[in-house]
């Protein structure tokens, strides 16, 4: 079996986790996956998931956490992400519709990071489409990468929603990219590798060039999760 160094964040299993988590995870490691990004633990022990992880011949390559857990529960977030050797936290998502919001967003990130820092994790920000559109004369993107020090676990398919050159963007921003979802899709709704119109072998290929991680994700798989990460995988094996 070919395993590439691909990511999978595990959002896209999330039925097949609430049915079996262990399950889920030996299936991502059959389809041929190295790596997973974490959308939730399961209520598994750390000590556990450690056991699983290495059963599975996987890697954690980040965890998504809501940056209201980082501020309250830090301590314990970091002691459970370090237990399992994952050492990226990302923000998935934040409310913006008001260059306040956008301000508030800031402010919070440039408290809670030195925090990450100390304890020996990197903190990532996730994009959705909403943080590429203007809003009240500014973006939210720019602000985050102007003044802020986070990293971007850059979303390539909704900054390519948004109009956004996902290659010129991750060029021109290669040292604040820590990792990437490749996604694909059309008109945005997303779809499996090679099922939309997104670059996503020019981006997947770019990636690779600038040592960019390359984590694949869906967050409507058709007909199911496995299904659906089974034909990006080998739509990327066999035309990338």
């Amino acid at each position: 079996m070919i395993r590439r160094q691909l990511g999978l964040q595990l959002y896209t299993l999330r039925d097949e986790a609430e049915k079996d988590f262990e399950n889920m995870l030996r299936q991502a490691s059959q389809v041929g996956f190295t790596s997973v990004e974490f959308a939730g633990f399961g209520g598994i022990p750390a000590k556990e998931m450690e056991k699983l992880l290495n059963r599975y011949g996987l890697t954690p390559c980040g965890a998504h956490i809501g940056l209201e857990e980082l501020e309250q529960h830090l301590a314990e977030t970091a002691a459970y992400n370090k237990s399992i050797h994952n050492k990226v936290i990302v923000i998935p998502y934040a409310e913006m519709h008001t260059r306040a919001d956008i301000d508030a967003l800031v402010k919070r990130i440039n408290a809670v990071l030195p925090k990450v820092r100390q304890l020996g994790l990197t903190l990532c920000y996730h994009n959705h489409v909403q943080e590429f559109e203007i809003i009240d004369g500014i973006r939210a993107i720019d602000e985050l990468l102007t003044k802020t020090e986070v990293q971007l676990e850059l979303d390539t398919f909704w900054a390519f929603t948004a109009g956004e050159d996902v290659a010129e963007f991750m060029r021109k921003n290669r040292m604040r990219i820590t990792q990437i979802h490749l996604k694909d899709g059309t008109g945005g709704y997303p779809a499996a590798i090679g099922r939309g119109t997104a670059p996503c072998k020019r981006v997947y290929q770019l990636a690779k060039e600038l040592n960019i991680l390359n984590i694949i994700e869906n967050d409507n798989p058709i007909p199911d999760g496995l299904t659906d990460i089974s034909y990006s995988y080998n739509h990327i094996c066999v035309n990338f």
